[in-house]
């Protein structure tokens, strides 16, 4: 081996140190060889670090080539480089989060002056009543002494009275100028005293502007801090970076990645551990079949606390049930009276870097509401941190989903006997119920209800029921938990309720209790049937009211983890057996791809992307041709639909007009824009206008198998595009206002055209009436005594008009005609808040002739609306100009984080 070294060094064209070997006889076989070795990352020269290139020579590794070992090397280069990027990138966001510190500090300052300015004003105005009132009365004093007196007749003997009246007289002159002066005085005072109020008001109105802006500077300085300390976590994890260098042997294995799309590998076996990866199902790894007594979530133990804006950290016992984490102040509490809940389905969970004295600490990020716990190791802060994240899947919206795929993506399974044992697994399960079509129609996905019920509160079993008095608390049922609020402090402590209860778990809920049901009060009651048994009774004034309310508690009953790990599990198995895959894939700008279809790419390389208008774009964001050859990042080629080209088959188009041709799902070719439809022996061209044989015509219809089960498997996942239309090739088609249709490619179809549903059978094009049907919707909101008032009357147009389009009206309204700051609108069918894709697509219409309304201001708390009704006439135009805007700025906002990235 020394002796090979030794040569190498002679006759290398490269200048390679000499090593010197502690075991020259590992290296006796020169076919194979192999060693790992750790070296930690880092520049020679620097003393302690061993340079990876003067340390291995390339006769020691038995013919391994040298360009491996230059490869491992730039990698140590690259992290390094990595390394220093995030470092100046934490670097900058400091700097950025301490300018915002600065003008945080210096608005609040401002802030504080100009309270204490319009302390100071509102003294001068006391001060100027009170001197207002002192004249007043001063002038009414002078009034009454120079009241005038009837004329009296002069006579001879009066003469000496006249005379001596004389003087007199000109004392009254005097007052009669001081009157004068004083009125003047008085108006003088009256104007400075308008214009000093005048002051006050704009100071109050810039003052609550002030205060919006330091809400809003808060909030950006909560995100910033966030990203911060995920920067930093990244930092230390590179920092203490290793590289694991192997030798191997010259030959190399190559592997043929295929296109992604709905259909997975047609094999037997399946990765578990990666299919179960972003869900709720990753705590099992690749453990197949899981044991349904493992399908149980939650945690419970001492942390830290620190609240938003607190310095300090307070030990609390958290209990992590479902979706929320309830924090008490001790071991021995009080079940239903948390001191505070979180609610994890819509937060941000991260790591962050230490807190003080506490090292092991993550973060929590729901809303406005920002808390930082800690732990006593590193290992449980990880425990806690991916039982959290697993905690936002046992939603209401997500077992929805599951229960909708369950039930309509096992006709994907060939095998009738798998299918109908799968199917009757799902009948079985509590879930079934939520993904029937009547209750999916019925119910926004989001489930849960909001509102006034009036209580006399919560009661344990084990006490005595003692009378009290029954007044309202605001109540609301989101996923598995019943919330119940203080109603005259509901606006201001949404994560601090006065009693929860898990839905979850066992509870029943009663419909009639002891009260007896009048004319005017509905009775209901939620009892908990594990100990302590605490209980709560309602009533409302209407039994239609009452039957939602208890309906959608028996509902949220049926969410809790393991029904949510147990629909999963069936996901699992259907895909599994129909091979497919579940999860709907992305291009690199997040937007969900249309069945059969991948991400695009140009000769070079470079992405090319789609504007919300329906123009194809490259990198620089410049229109390409029709005829521009695509590929898939496997470097297969496309059709003009973006789909791959089974083999032997070519882009297809038709002339008079150039069309581009696709294989639709019915087995029919389709050129669009015009939508006409073509036969197989039809001829087809190419793009110069030389015709194709048929045999390679015929090639392309074998996409047309799949790409009917990838949309019967998207069918079966996307609930919210239930209300859609769909063109031959599964892409969504919009439908504007004037009735017309326009494809995914921005062109407009006409009337001819072929439309299918969902599930890629075609349908007729509902008709639009020739003149649109006017009506008045009713919109109420609750005043601050719980009552609900008619706040707003909106014309609506039948098939036309939108709930967006009435939130963005009296959004409007409220901004120009009132004092109202309200940054969010949610509106509430029958109690149960509407999200906000739905609020999007579904026409007003649809809740004549009245709907709830609920306002919230830039921090979350609610706003009350003032009582004067108003009218309104929703402009379509303005609306359709602002979602045009908003997806055209969210395209570039995707594109500029898209380059960010590569960077």
């Amino acid at each position: 081996s020394k002796n090979r070294i030794q040569a190498a060094n002679s006759h290398s064209h490269t200048k390679v140190p000499h090593l010197t070997l502690s075991n020259p006889d590992l290296f006796v076989n020169s076919d194979f060889v192999y060693q790992e070795q750790e070296y930690v990352g880092g520049g020679g020269g620097d003393g302690g670090e061993v340079n990876i290139l003067n340390e291995i020579a390339p006769a020691v590794l038995g013919g391994v080539a040298y360009a491996e070992i230059e490869a491992e090397a730039e990698r140590v280069n690259e992290l390094r480089n990595e390394n220093e990027t995030l470092m100046n990138e934490n670097d900058n966001l400091l700097i950025e989060i301490e300018s915002l510190k600065d003008s945080l500090k210096k608005e609040t300052a401002r802030a504080i002056g100009l309270e204490k300015e319009v302390g100071v004003k509102e003294i001068e105005i006391q001060k100027l009543s009170a001197e207002l009132k002192v004249l007043e009365s001063s002038v009414v004093a002078q009034a009454l002494v120079i009241a005038p007196v009837a004329p009296k007749k002069i006579t001879p003997k009066s003469m000496l009275g006249k005379i001596l009246n004389k003087g007199k007289k000109e004392k009254n002159e005097f007052k009669d100028l001081s009157f004068t002066e004083l009125n003047k005085k008085i108006a003088e005072q009256s104007v400075d005293l308008n214009h000093k109020r005048d002051t006050n008001r704009s100071l109050k109105i810039e003052n609550d502007d002030l205060s919006e802006t330091l809400a809003d500077s808060t909030r950006k300085l909560a995100l910033a801090e966030l990203q911060v300390m995920m920067y930093e976590n990244t930092k230390n994890k590179v920092k203490d970076v290793k590289i694991k260098v192997k030798i191997r042997s010259h030959q190399k294995t190559f592997k043929e990645e295929e296109p992604t799309g709905l259909l997975t590998a047609r094999t037997a076996s399946a990765n578990y551990e990666d299919m179960r990866k972003g869900t709720i199902l990753e705590k099992f790894g690749n453990l197949n079949p899981v044991p349904l007594e493992e399908l149980k979530a939650g945690r419970k133990g001492y942390l830290l606390e620190k609240l938003a804006k607190k310095l300090e950290f307070k030990k609390k016992y958290c209990i992590l049930e479902d979706s929320f984490l309830l924090c008490f102040e001790s071991e021995n509490f009080v079940r239903y009276e948390p001191s505070s809940v979180v609610d994890l389905s819509n937060s941000k969970i991260a790591q962050c870097g230490r807190q003080g004295d506490y090292e092991h600490c993550f973060m929590i990020l729901c809303g406005d509401i920002f808390s930082v716990f800690a732990t006593p190791t590193e290992s449980e802060k990880t425990v806690w941190i991916k039982d959290l994240q697993y905690a936002k899947f046992i939603t209401h919206e997500n077992l929805v989903n599951l229960a909708y795929f369950n039930t309509r993506a096992v006709e994907a399974i060939s095998k009738p006997s798998e299918q109908e044992k799968i199917l009757g697994l799902v009948r079985d399960s509590d879930y079934f119920s939520l993904g029937e079509t009547d209750f999916i129609e019925s119910t926004p996905q989001t489930g849960g209800i909001e509102g006034i019920l009036i209580s006399d509160g919560f009661y344990i079993a084990s006490s005595l029921r003692v009378k009290r008095e029954w007044k309202k608390f605001y109540c609301m049922v989101k996923n598995s938990f019943l919330l119940v609020f203080d109603f005259s402090a509901f606006s201001e402590s949404l994560s601090e309720p006065i009693g929860v209860i898990h839905l979850g778990g066992k509870v029943e809920i009663i419909s009639q209790n002891n009260e007896q049901d009048d004319d005017e009060k509905f009775y209901f009651s939620v009892v908990c049937l594990t100990e302590p048994q605490e209980s709560i009774t309602f009533y409302t004034n209407d039994s239609d009211n009452r039957e939602i309310w208890i309906e959608t508690l028996r509902n949220a009953t049926k969410i809790s983890g393991k029904s949510v790990m147990l629909a999963t599990l069936h996901q699992e198995m259907i895909a599994v057996k129909a091979m497919i895959n579940p999860k709907i894939e992305c291009d690199l700008l997040g937007y969900q791809l249309d069945p059969c279809c991948c991400q695009p790419y140009d000769q070079k390389g470079r992405p090319i992307f789609r504007h919300p208008n329906g123009r194809v774009l490259n990198k620089d964001l410049q229109e390409i041709s029709m005829d521009q050859e695509k590929l898939s990042k496997d470097r297969v080629k496309l059709d003009y639909y973006h789909r791959p080209l089974p083999p032997n088959a070519v882009q297809m188009y038709a002339i008079n007009p150039v069309e581009p041709i696709g294989v639709g799902v019915d087995g029919v070719h389709y050129a669009y824009p015009s939508g006409r439809e073509l036969k197989t022996s039809d001829p087809h061209y190419d793009f110069n206008g030389k015709p194709i044989p048929l045999q390679t015509v015929e090639a392309a219809d074998q996409l047309i198998q799949k790409l009917k089960t990838e949309i019967v498997v998207r069918s079966a996942t996307l609930i919210k595009e239930k209300y859609n239309l769909y063109d031959a090739f599964g892409r969504k088609i919009s439908r504007l206002r004037d009735g017309t249709c326009v494809n995914l490619d921005g062109d407009r179809l006409p009337a001819t055209a072929a439309v299918f549903d969902s599930s890629g059978y075609r349908i007729q094009l509902p008709s639009m009436p020739a003149k649109p049907q006017k009506a008045q919707l009713i919109i109420f909101s609750p005043n601050k005594n719980g009552d609900s008032i008619q706040t707003c009357e909106a014309t609506i147009e039948y098939g036309i008009t939108t709930l967006y389009d009435i939130e963005v009206a009296i959004k409007k309204y409220l901004k120009s005609d009132t004092s109202i700051k309200v940054a969010k609108l949610v509106f509430l069918d029958r109690g149960r808040p509407i999200p906000d894709y739905e609020v999007q697509s579904k026409f007003a219409a649809a809740y004549l002739p009245a709907i709830v309304m609920n306002c919230y201001d830039i921090q979350g708390k609610k706003v009350f609306v003032s009582e004067k009704r108003f009218a309104l006439d929703v402009d379509h135009s303005v609306v359709d100009k602002e979602i045009e805007k908003e997806k055209e700025n969210e395209f570039m906002k995707q594109i500029a984080l898209l380059q960010r990235k590569k960077k």
